[in-house]
């Protein structure tokens, strides 16, 4: 009798044990990965992304800047994802999860321009300790907005009067989304437009935003022509065209916009 006691005890102990081993496996992965990734980049610091889900109940997504994703989801674990990135939960060598759920799509910003990301897509299944992740993600990359390469062409002064100005110019083949004109009161523009600020403009001068310097934007636009207002007579004001891409995040040609001068009649 004590024998018997003795060995169904060791076999409940080793019932227990395996058990407890095998707590996290509960949960089987996910047998198919996710598939066709896709990126559109519509402004400089940020990328959207698109793919076909596996047969997860969800997914993470990890990115990095400028390397390969190489950090792999542990078993067991959640993960906390930010679609800022640099906000999300940061595993080795500066890779961040940008994404925790059940679509098949995501908006990442906080990111840098003509710069290139890389990502992983894993499939999961399961929650907390009971989290199993497929270890075959879906990889890919893309470059956020690079600044446009060729300047505005034929740029001129189209007319003149006491108080105002006509800039007309040509829009290159190759054109940015848009440009955005510096002028300044008496001396060259010696400003710069920054990446991924907002500008507000006016051709009412200096009612635009106001750059280092006395430097004011009075235009920002895809079109072709614009007449400065509000100018003071017999005074030689100057102008700067820089290229841009994006819609809201922008990201200038900085090193060779057009420069133009003119100088208001006199009463």
């Amino acid at each position: 009798m004590k024998t018997n006691l003795i060995a169904l005890t060791i076999c409940l102990g080793s019932m227990l044990t395996t058990t407890a081993g095998n707590k996290n496996l509960s949960e089987s992965a996910p047998t198919r990965a996710a598939a066709n990734l896709a990126f559109n980049a519509a402004d400089a610091d940020r990328l959207s992304i698109h793919w076909q889900n596996g047969n997860g109940a969800r997914r993470i997504v990890i990115a990095s800047k400028n390397h390969v994703v190489s950090a792999e989801p542990i078993n067991g674990k959640d993960y906390n994802a930010s679609n800022e990135f640099g906000k999300g939960e940061k595993l080795s060598g500066a890779q961040y999860v940008v994404y925790d759920g059940t679509a098949d799509e995501l908006s990442i910003s906080n990111l840098d321009p003509n710069t290139l990301y890389y990502f992983a897509v894993y499939e999961y299944n399961g929650e907390g300790s009971n989290t199993v992740y497929l270890n075959q993600p879906l990889y890919g990359s893309w470059a956020t907005l690079v600044a446009p390469s060729f300047p505005v062409i034929n740029a001129a002064v189209a007319s003149v009067t006491d108080r105002s100005v006509t800039l007309r110019w040509d829009n290159d083949l190759i054109k940015g989304s848009g440009r955005i004109i510096l002028a300044r009161k008496g001396k060259e523009v010696n400003a710069k437009p920054v990446d991924k600020e907002t500008y507000a403009a006016n051709s009412l001068f200096p009612a635009g935003s106001s750059l280092k310097r006395n430097n004011y934007v009075v235009y920002k636009g895809d079109g072709n022509e614009v007449t400065i207002t509000n100018l003071e007579p017999g005074v030689t004001y100057f102008f700067a065209i820089f290229e841009y891409n994006g819609k809201e995040a922008l990201v200038f040609n900085k090193e060779n916009p057009v420069r133009l001068a003119a100088t208001t009649f006199t009463k």
